[in-house]
């Protein structure tokens, strides 16, 4: 039998992830019978909860108990990596732990949809046009993100089909794979190391209890400005990086450069005899995600303190005037050269599923001086995945602006 050398860091990282997965799985079925699954009663059974005592508490730890369940299993695999740890005869014990990295994100995103929050369904429209953005499956990706044309029902439905039906049971299989491939490496945990994620889950919540934001509303269930959430701020930092080159390349840095990553990791076992090329590959990682953090911009979603969305009216009824047709007409020019169709929809014109269709965003934005301070910085009228188009004239942003406020229907 193989045995583990230096592992002491990762096997107290992994020993406290494993414990957090058994106590959520607890939690998170006690909760489920005081959660209400729809659109009307989602963030008031949510926000009932928040406001009694004892259940406020659960809540609040199952929130950072899922938080430091991420963070336990990337320091985890960073350790493996950095340690000179990823190697043959240690593969099943680094597979089990990349995919209930996976895994745990991917319930952590989950429930952050269930309360239906503003942010929460503004999170959801962003992934969706993300999705939507994967060239000949982007329509059906996004059609499956939402489970339909737009959030509604079935998109909750969905979501919370995934955080408590499927994903806790992969979670299980994979934490017991885990469990197992530990002692084929004759892994030691140790106890006060492990219980370290639960305690601090514990003081967190006890400190800074449920973050939850206002109830959506109808103008969210199209909106789509909202900040990244920490634990995926590396793949907005990526789409923001290829965005500057393409809108329609965002899906590439989202999406394929961290399937790509994934599969490179899963491969490293095979290949790495010292782990000495994992140390490479994981310091060369930290450095160019690093890089791509720095440049995207965006500021991250606070974990502790959910902040409402600026509402924005539905329709706009002030009165800015008539639209200068012969803007409108050079703004149209513009609109296509600038391949802003490769993001959006006009009515029934073109095909892309990135952003929203722009029908009828006249109706609800009549000033024009707020669309040329949209096209300028995207993020301060909270288009945070929207490229700026802070390289046209002033003329050209006016005409652009006439343009857009001309499509009322």
């Amino acid at each position: 039998m193989a045995k583990a050398q230096n592992m002491a860091l990762p096997g107290a990282l992994l020993g406290g992830a494993w414990l957090l997965v058994g106590i959520q799985v607890i939690v998170g079925v006690a909760l489920s019978g005081k959660y209400k699954p729809t659109l009307e009663a989602a963030h008031a059974s949510v926000a009932a909860l928040e406001r009694t005592a004892g259940w406020g508490y659960v809540a609040a730890f199952h929130y950072w108990a899922s938080a430091f369940t991420i963070l336990a299993l990337v320091a985890a695999i960073l350790a493996m990596l950095l340690g000179g740890n990823v190697r043959k005869e240690t593969k099943w014990l680094w597979w089990t732990a990349l995919a209930l990295a996976g895994l745990v994100i991917a319930i952590q995103a989950t429930g952050n949809a269930l309360p239906a929050s503003q942010h929460d369904v503004r999170t959801v429209n962003i992934e969706a046009g993300i999705a939507g953005g994967v060239p000949k499956v982007g329509a059906a990706l996004r059609a499956a993100v939402l489970g339909g044309d737009s959030f509604a029902q079935s998109t909750l439905d969905r979501w919370y089909s995934l955080h408590r039906f499927v994903l806790p049971l992969l979670i299980l299989v994979t934490t017991l794979a885990g469990l197992w491939a530990s002692k084929k490496v004759s892994l030691k945990i140790h106890p006060l190391g492990a219980i370290l994620p639960a305690v601090l889950a514990l003081i967190a919540a006890a400190v800074f209890g449920l973050p939850l934001g206002g109830q959506a509303t109808a103008a969210d269930f199209n909106a789509s400005g909202a900040n990244p959430m920490w634990y995926v701020y590396p793949n907005h930092a990526l789409l923001m990086l290829f965005g500057r080159f393409a809108p329609s390349a965002q899906w590439v840095g989202a999406i394929l450069l961290p399937v790509l990553g994934g599969l490179v990791l899963a491969a490293l076992p095979l290949f790495s005899k010292d782990g000495r090329l994992g140390k490479w590959i994981g310091m060369t990682g930290i450095l160019l995600v690093s890089i791509a953090c720095l440049m995207a911009g965006t500021p991250v979603q606070s974990p502790i303190a959910e902040a409402s969305a600026t509402q924005e009216p539905e329709v706009d009824n002030r009165d800015f005037g008539p639209v200068d047709t012969a803007l409108v007409g050079k703004g149209q020019q513009l609109f296509d050269r600038e391949n802003c169709m490769n993001c959006h929809k006009v009515g029934d014109r073109g095909k892309a599923t990135i952003g929203p269709n722009l029908a009828g965003v006249g109706k609800r934005h009549a000033d024009p001086q707020w669309y040329v301070e949209m096209l300028q910085d995207p993020p301060s009228k909270g288009r945070t995945t929207m490229p700026a188009f802070d390289d046209l004239q002033q003329e050209e942003l006016r005409a652009l602006a006439e343009y857009l406020r001309s499509l009322k229907d």
